[in-house]
Formats: C-alpha cells, sequence, structure tokens
C-alpha cells in the first residue's frame, strides 16, 4: 500500500469532517495537527502517529500470494454500491440474476446482488428506525405509574427499577411528557411508523420470518455505512481516494437509517443473511443502552459462532464505563456464557489520546484502534473524515480480514487470538479518562490504560499478521 502524505489539502479536509454518531451522540474531538489523511494506516515508528501499523503489515507480507478474498459483511445504514472507490470490492451474489424479480437462490431474498436491507418496504421505498426506549416507555408506563412498590413482586421490583433508572432515563417521551401537544405528536409517529413496519410481514419477535425488505441498499439518508465499508476495503481509483485495509468483498446489509435505533430482530437477521452468504466477518458499527429481544440477537451470534465468523462491534461514544452501563449488542449471552467470536473496540486519536468520546471497559471493552479523523468513502463519489468508535471498529474488521486473505485456513478464534494477543501493550501508561454524554461521578481523571479494555493494548496489524504466520506454520507442521 501507497503512504500519502498530505498538508494544506489534509487541513481543508479537516475543516470539512463530521463526527460519526451512534444513538445520536456524536464523538467530540479537536482539530488535530498536520497529519496524513492515512495516518490510521500508519505506526509510530515510522510516521509519529498511533496508527495501526497496516502499512508495514502489508510490506511484510510482500513478495505472498493471498489464498483468498474474504468476504465482509457490514451491517450498518446506507452503503453506496456506485461509488467508484467500491464498486470494484463489492460482494457479488452469482446464483442471482440481477434485476428479474426472482428469487434465483431460493435464499429468500429477491435480487440480493451485493446484500440485503432489512429496512425496505415492498413497494420499493425505505423506512427510517425508531426509538426503542420511546416503545419500552409506552410499553410500561401505565404499568408502573404511581404504583405501590410495596405489593410487587420481586420479577414485578426488577421490572420496576428497569423503567425508573434505564427506560426513564433515556427515553425521549418521558422527557417530554410534561407537553401534552408535543408527546402526542411524537406517539402519532410512533404509530405510523409501526403501521408501515407491520407492512413488511416479520414478526419483531421471531427469527423464523427474515426474508423481509428490499434491494434497495442507498436511499441517500447517512452517510455512515459507507464511511465504514470503505475503511475496510475501498480502492483509490485516483489522488483523491481512500485506501481501504484490505483486498476484500465487501457485503452491505442496511438495518440503520438517518435517526433512531437498530431493532433486535434487524441485527439478529442480518447477522443471520451475512453468515448464510458467506462472510467470515462482520463488522457493527451500531450499539444502544436497551436490547429488549437480546434473545433473538443471542441466537444469531451463537449461529454466526458455530460457523466460525467474527463479530466485529464499535464500544460506542458516550464515553461511558460500559462494565457499568452495558451497551447492546455485547459478547455475553447469559450469565456464565459469552460468545468465543466477538471483539469490541474503543476509539484513539493521531496523537496517542484515548478520545474523550470513547466508551470503555475493562470486561465489555477487548482492544482500542485509531477513531478520529478517519477519511474514507461518503456518497456520491466523495470523501470525508469522520470520528468515532465506528471507525475504529472497522480498522480491526480490515486486519481481521487482511489475516484471512493470507492464512484461511485459521479458525475464527486464532485470529480473535492474533489480534488481541497482538496488540501493542499501553500496560501502566496514564491516559485522560473518556468523558462524555453521560456525565458518570469519577474520582480521578485519569487511570492506567488497562483499566479501559482487556487486552490493555492497542490494533498493530504487523505483529497480528506475524503471529497468524506462526499459527499457521505450527498448524501447518502438524498436518
Amino acid at each position: 500500500m501507497k503512504r500519502i502524505v498530505f498538508g494544506v489539502l489534509f487541513m481543508f479536509l479537516v475543516s470539512s469532517g463530521l463526527v460519526a454518531q451512534e444513538n445520536g451522540k456524536p464523538g467530540k474531538v479537536l482539530q488535530p495537527r498536520n497529519f496524513p489523511r492515512d495516518w490510521h494506516l500508519g505506526c509510530m515508528e515510522v510516521d509519529t502517529v498511533s496508527g495501526a501499523d497496516v502499512y508495514r503489515a502489508h510490506d511484510y507480507l510482500k513478495g505472498r500470494t493471498p489464498k483468498a478474498k474474504t468476504i465482509v459483511a457490514i451491517i450498518d445504514a446506507d452503503g453506496d454500491v456506485t461509488h467508484k472507490d467500491l464498486k470494484n470490492s463489492l460482494w457479488v451474489n452469482r446464483k442471482e440474476i440481477p434485476g428479474n424479480g426472482i428469487d434465483d437462490d431460493n435464499n429468500g431474498f429477491v435480487d440480493d446482488i451485493h446484500g440485503w436491507n432489512f429496512l425496505g418496504l415492498p413497494n420499493g421505498r425505505n423506512m427510517d428506525a425508531t426509538d426503542v426506549m420511546d416503545w419500552e416507555f409506552l410499553r410500561l408506563r401505565d404499568k408502573f405509574t404511581n404504583v405501590d412498590t410495596t405489593k410487587l413482586s420481586k420479577k414485578e421490583k426488577e421490572e420496576y427499577h428497569y423503567f425508573v433508572n434505564v427506560v426513564c432515563n433515556f427515553s425521549v417521551l418521558y422527557k417530554i411528557s410534561s407537553s401534552e401537544k408535543t408527546y402526542n405528536m411524537r406517539v402519532q409517529r410512533m404509530l405510523d411508523w409501526k403501521k408501515r413496519r407491520d407492512s413488511l410481514g416479520d414478526d419483531v419477535n421471531n427469527l423464523k420470518t427474515r426474508s423481509y425488505g428490499n434491494n434497495t441498499l442507498c436511499y441517500g439518508s447517512s452517510i455512515h455505512g459507507t464511511h465504514v465499508g470503505g475503511i475496510v476495503g475501498a480502492v483509490p481509483t485516483d489522488e483523491s481516494g481512500a485506501h481501504g485495509i484490505a483486498d476484500v468483498e465487501l457485503m452491505f446489509v442496511r438495518i440503520l437509517g438517518a435517526k433512531g435505533d437498530e431493532l433486535d430482530e434487524d441485527v439478529a437477521s442480518a447477522i443471520c443473511y451475512a453468515v448464510d452468504n458467506g462472510a467470515r466477518v462482520i463488522n457493527m458499527s451500531f450499539n444502544k443502552f436497551l436490547s429488549p429481544n437480546k434473545k433473538l440477537v443471542n441466537k444469531a451470534m451463537r449461529y454466526a459462532e458455530k460457523k466460525g465468523v467474527l463479530l466485529v462491534n464499535s464500544a460506542g461514544n458516550n464515553g461511558c464505563p460500559i462494565d457499568k452501563y452495558p451497551c447492546y449488542p455485547n459478547k455475553f449471552i447469559g450469565k456464565k456464557r459469552e460468545v468465543r467470536n466477538f471483539i469490541c473496540v474503543g476509539s484513539l486519536g493521531p496523537d496517542g489520546d484515548v478520545s474523550r468520546f470513547s466508551n470503555y471497559g475493562k470486561i465489555n471493552v477487548d482492544i482500542f484502534a485509531p477513531g478520529e479523523h478517519i477519511y474514507s468513502t461518503v456518497l456520491n463519489n466523495k470523501h470525508k473524515l469522520a470520528s468515532g468508535t465506528s471507525m475504529a471498529a472497522p480498522i480491526v474488521t480490515g486486519v481481521a480480514a487482511l489475516i484471512w486473505n493470507y492464512f484461511p485456513e485459521l479458525t475464527m478464534e486464532q485470529v480473535k487470538q492474533a489480534i488481541l494477543e497482538g496488540a501493542e501493550s499501553w500496560k501502566g501508561r496514564r491516559v485522560t479518562l473518556p468523558r462524555g454524554a453521560i456525565k458518570i461521578p469519577v474520582s480521578f481523571p485519569f487511570v492506567n490504560f488497562e483499566e479501559l479494555c482487556g487486552s490493555g493494548g492497542v490494533l498493530n496489524a504487523l505483529n497480528a499478521v506475524k503471529l497468524a504466520e506462526k499459527m499457521h506454520e505450527k498448524s501447518k507442521g502438524k498436518r
């Protein structure tokens, strides 16, 4: 891969940059010094940036022939499959005949050439997601308004505390309930949404109905999915282009709109779709603080685990300790069980600072990766900078795909092990504790880095590739 050195033009791009949002909460970042736009691919030793050491990983692999082209699913918002830097990196369902209106491969999805849109209406139109917290508030409001808590059963008390401490804390409806007109307007919009959702013909509590939606992957409502996909696998067509991390086949699976939360059933359906259609690694740059149908997502993640598919998830942009305030999806599928195929990623800036918006947690976050001012593809053949853990996750996803391109016989567990054990250790390094939209009282503003994630380190593609190579050689010696 070619290093790009930018000066004045980069600073112009910074001025027009954006910050990606999760749960409607942007990750606020300071403008950087004059970094090259591909800083996330460099390293401290060569480029004096806290990049993921991707360039040196590619240098190390030079002279070798890739054995595979990994299929990577981007479960996200709009994926612009016409973008000049993405169109040569798309997954193609060769069992389908484009545009004939027939489900040629009998997988339940008509004309799913480059992926699927689980927010698509039967008439070809689109719908946004909705606010899950508001639906939970409506569901529980009458049950617990002015309730006598002394008469509640143990199970009802647990639900009551969930309603008061979680639902009411995050529900917009609860916060505007004193304004009757505004409240009623929002409720009506939600009811209208439900009618459109019902027209999809699915059951939000059941994974058996997974063939809803349509094949339109981009409505121009959000740049998020296109940006995330470009980080993994963009191939630049000119000097303004974006460099992806690996030569991959990008499968776009749409479950996010311009606003609202991803529904658990859509998340689960999207995971199953990606697995069934050959994805080896799935990027999920989304999260929320509530998962009413988590059992559906758990089932889908177990299915991916059984099929050897790696799931890479962004930690979130709330500056929040998610060991204490859990985000979803997460690796836990029971009190004593967690899936083995899940990596959760926090965000770093170019100077080696932990992004002040990044969520963190020694139990729930596995590793940190570059996530600020990441240059990638957006709609209409354009490019922009974006910041967020949404940008950090696909850098890990890209490294996983790079490993599988050269060592396709490695298992999901081995690729995850290579990434986490290959992390550059930052144990003992004092860093500023992230502070975001949720103001968490803290006694000390500085912590050792190992308190922020399980590996105590940051992504290093070169180390990961070398470890993967050793695993490959070891397994080859046993045969």
